[in-house]
């Protein structure tokens, strides 16, 4: 991997002067250097074109896809690198008051919130399922700001991961307003999967069917039910071509409809269970439903051809 090779060549002094804050795969890389300074003898580094038909090359990505699928062993397989040989903390010269910050922030023990382990668990088996990728949790925070992902969507995502939506228990606990958290249709608590996926109220099932029908017109397919893995990390999603490439329009199809979806399926029953709340049991027509979807399409994609 060339990113790799230059870290542990041109970039490591500049990596090494700030401390490896911001750094990616630095743990990976540090170790790697600190396995490569306990040697005696000259070590060389040579890159290669990846997917070239070089025999080492090819047999490495086999050997490293095969282990993506190995359980996680109960203890480290190998002793503890010798860390001695790398320079501890950042030098002064090189920091600055924003790196600094980040290192602290970095530092600091922040434990996750259940609902976002269960939600990043369901979104990296959906995506694993639908295109064989794997993606680790900071992958899953970075791509909701990465591009087709507008800023509405962003701060849904990123509102939904942390589940900080106002639904369901958060109602439970304030006097006087239980009833809020209870789907008025269906009965139950809400929460994000039952909004998204299944409620019995006009809205997710017919909204999903709409995305649906509106891929397969580029034969691009998705699960026939709603999938709360895929609404919530469908941004992450590639699709490929018989060759085993990216198809980049395809991909981008793809991964601008599904969060799109979402958030108009998280919009329509906002609309329905807080600005109609005094009229219930109104719900949306079919023809609303269709009409608000394809207006979000065709502003979506007029958005897009203008980047």
């Amino acid at each position: 991997d060339s990113k790799y090779v230059g870290g542990l060549t041109e970039w490591r002094r500049k990596w090494e002067e700030k401390g490896w804050i911001g750094v990616q795969n630095a743990d990976e890389i540090r170790t790697v250097l600190a396995l490569l300074q306990a040697r005696s003898a000259v070590t060389t580094l040579r890159w290669v074109k990846g997917h070239s038909g070089i025999d080492g090359n090819e047999n490495a990505d086999v050997l490293a896809d095969d282990a993506t699928k190995l359980d996680k062993p109960f203890r480290p397989l190998y002793a503890q690198p010798p860390m001695r040989f790398l320079t501890p903390g950042a030098a002064l010269a090189s920091i600055t008051q924003r790196l600094a910050y980040k290192g602290i922030i970095k530092r600091q023990s922040v434990p996750d919130r259940p609902r976002t382990r269960s939600y990043f668990g369901q979104i990296r088996a959906s995506v694993q399922d639908y295109d064989g990728g794997l993606h680790r949790d900071e992958t899953i925070w970075t791509s909701i700001r990465a591009d087709p992902v507008e800023r509405k969507v962003r701060d849904f995502l990123w509102k939904a991961y942390h589940g900080v939506q106002r639904v369901g228990q958060y109602w439970k606990n304030i006097p006087g307003y239980e009833d809020r958290g209870v789907c008025k249709v269906c009965g139950c608590t809400e929460d994000l999967d039952h909004i998204l996926t299944k409620c019995r109220a006009p809205g997710a099932r017919e909204l999903w069917d709409l995305a649906k029908l509106t891929l397969a017109r580029r034969n691009i397919h998705v699960p026939e039910e709603p999938n709360l893995g895929l609404l919530l990390g469908g941004h992450m999603c590639r699709i490929h071509t018989r060759d085993n490439q990216v198809d980049p329009g395809a991909t981008r199809l793809l991964r601008l409809l599904l969060p799109e979806t979402a958030y108009l399926i998280w919009i329509t029953r906002c609309e329905r269970v807080i600005e109609w709340a005094d009229h219930f049991p109104r719900v949306h027509s079919s023809r609303e439903l269709t009409n608000k979807w394809y207006g979000m399409l065709n502003k979506r994609l007029r958005t897009d051809q203008m980047k």
